[in-house]
């Protein structure tokens, strides 16, 4: 059995894709088989997360490593640290066993052309990204 973890960068507002900062959303799904992630995987991410903050009881959020706040993230002001971490993290990245669906919309172009109806933007996204895990072989 597979799973689908989504995250997703941008805002489904179509009000705002005219500020070049707010024109796109984009879904990100990574695709990984249950038993990998929920065994190998988050056990290597825990020997990572024992080795730098020496201790793995927590999650982590992108927001909290880049500004290195709150605890246990602090430790990452440290430069031998932060490049463990670094490193670490993106050996496991590389040596890990998935796949990676990623869907974006402009919205600003999606708004000009369909004029009288338009498809919600994370909809949208979500239904191409659910279309290309069922037809995942």
């Amino acid at each position: 059995m597979f799973r689908l973890f989504i995250d997703e960068v941008g805002h489904h507002n179509l009000k705002s894709s005219l500020d070049p900062n707010e024109r796109y959303l984009g879904l990100t799904g990574v695709v990984m088989r249950v038993d990998y992630a929920e065994g190998e995987l988050n056990d290597s991410l825990n020997v990572v997360k024992e080795a730098v903050f020496g201790r793995s009881d927590f999650n982590l959020h992108r927001r909290d490593i880049i500004n290195r706040k709150p605890e246990p993230f602090t430790v990452l002001r440290l430069q031998e640290k932060r490049e463990e971490f670094d490193n670490r993290i993106l050996n496991l990245i590389e040596d890990s066993k998935y796949r990676v669906i990623t869907v974006v919309i402009d919205k600003r172009e999606h708004k000009e052309r369909y004029t009288v109806w338009q498809f919600q933007p994370y909809h949208y996204c979500l239904t191409v990204m659910l279309e290309r895990y069922v037809l995942w072989p």
